[in-house]
């Protein structure tokens, strides 16, 4: 979410997100900047803070799992679903639903 505000760069997530999800998530975020421009970081104060609600797991496998977290920003609340696979030791987000 922080991405899509303009708060965070993408490459900040890139150790665990899958490098083709990582190019949508930049892509979106580059639309968003452009529709709507986002204060620079320093102007932006504490309203920036978002807060996520509790998190609910189900794993799939044991490879995979797929968490949904409503997640509070300044205007609104966003429902998040995110598929996560155990991709050889550690685990990878390939998949981002916001709403």
């Amino acid at each position: 979410m922080e991405i899509f505000a303009g708060i965070r760069r993408s490459d900040s997530i890139s150790r665990w997100v899958d490098r083709t999800l990582l190019d949508k998530i930049d892509q979106r975020a580059q639309l968003r900047a452009e529709v709507a421009p986002s204060k620079p970081i320093g102007e932006l104060g504490p309203t920036r803070t978002l807060r996520a609600g509790n998190a609910r797991v189900c794993r799939v496998t044991d490879a995979i799992a797929e968490v949904t977290v409503v997640v509070r920003t300044q205007n609104r609340f966003r429902a998040v679903a995110i598929r996560l696979e155990l991709l050889t030791t550690r685990w990878t987000m390939t998949a981002l639903q916001t709403m």
